[in-house]
């Protein structure tokens, strides 16, 4: 993944917890004990799932329902079922000792332990999505959207942007993307990834500080109401910066320092490269952007809200 100097996102480099919730699709469900009568001691056959974006697919084959049932939540609103050629196809196989290995096209490779090879797999599927619409710039950020307008919320992992989005949702906003958001420079409007959003367990207010990125992680999952299926522009760019000890403050981000921030968060600028420059000056130019410092995320939600209908009483 090709990617301006900046920390990538925590998919794209560490292992996750499998998702605590496996909702699963009818070829795992039995296998899962989420069947009629099922107690998770049946056994189903090799299942398959599709995977896609704007008409583009992957497809993960595998004789173990465990893979199937731990990819599904994380893309239950990107699931593609039907016939037709996928991108690629990517076979698991279950391995002794709890090991499991895996190959796309190319030689098997080997995964510790279930955890490992669903983070691997999300890693996997989401790329190779990615690269099947190269024209895309695609940001690491998070996007909410309310009355056909779209927040992002662009930030390092560890920042708060997925905590952020989905407690919007919660809220009434509809739900764009949680860690990769795709934007047309065609269009200048935002498309949806709605890759399942997993938010951080953070310690409550006194204890010692802990790095973001060994909290535990929830998936949260969403109802398919909540996603918004449609193309939106952005009305308002949000740089989030959780701190535990930060107290509120919303400040304007120039749009040099818009761009720059974006252009660091950009997961293909490589492929782009000048265009991608000359494009996000030009949408930092456009759109306004803010850093939002907090230590309540309820609060920050809040304070997006207020100023998502200060731009509605200037509209």
């Amino acid at each position: 993944m090709d990617r301006a100097a900046s920390p990538v996102p925590a998919w794209f480099r560490s292992c996750g917890g499998v998702p605590p919730r496996s909702a699963v699709t009818a070829s795992a469900s039995a296998a899962a004990g989420n069947g009629p009568g099922g107690h998770g001691t049946s056994v189903s056959p090799p299942g398959t799932l599709r995977i896609g974006f704007l008409g583009r697919a992957v497809a993960i084959d595998s004789d173990a329902p465990e893979v199937l049932a731990g990819v599904e939540p994380r893309f239950r609103h990107l699931l593609a079922p039907g016939a037709g050629q996928p991108l690629c196809r990517i076979e698991v196989r279950a391995l002794p000792d709890h090991r499991y290995e895996f190959r796309n096209g190319g030689p098997a490779v080997e995964a510790k332990s279930l955890p490992n090879l669903i983070e691997r797999l999300t890693y996997q599927i989401t790329l190779r999505l990615m690269e099947s619409r190269p024209e895309l710039i695609w940001l690491h950020a998070a996007a909410v959207a309310r009355h056909g307008q779209a927040v992002v919320l662009p930030a390092d992992s560890g920042k708060g942007k997925s905590t952020l989005a989905t407690l919007l949702c919660s809220r009434g906003w509809s739900f764009l993307a949680d860690d990769i958001v795709p934007l047309d420079p065609a269009t200048g409007l935002l498309g949806a990834f709605p890759r399942s959003p997993e938010i951080r367990h953070r310690p409550p207010n006194g204890s010692a500080p802990v790095r973001a990125q060994s909290m535990q992680k929830t998936l949260v999952d969403l109802e398919p109401a909540d996603v918004c299926r449609q193309n939106v522009p952005a009305r308002a760019v949000v740089f989030p910066a959780f701190s535990p000890a930060s107290p509120l403050c919303l400040t304007p981000c120039s749009p040099a320092n818009a761009a720059l921030e974006l252009l660091r968060g950009c997961l293909n600028f490589v492929h782009h490269g000048q265009g991608a420059v000359a494009y996000l000056c030009d949408w930092s130019r456009r759109v306004p952007a803010f850093t939002l410092a907090f230590s309540d995320p309820q609060e920050a939600a809040s304070r997006i809200e207020g100023l998502s209908a200060d731009f509605g009483a200037a509209a």
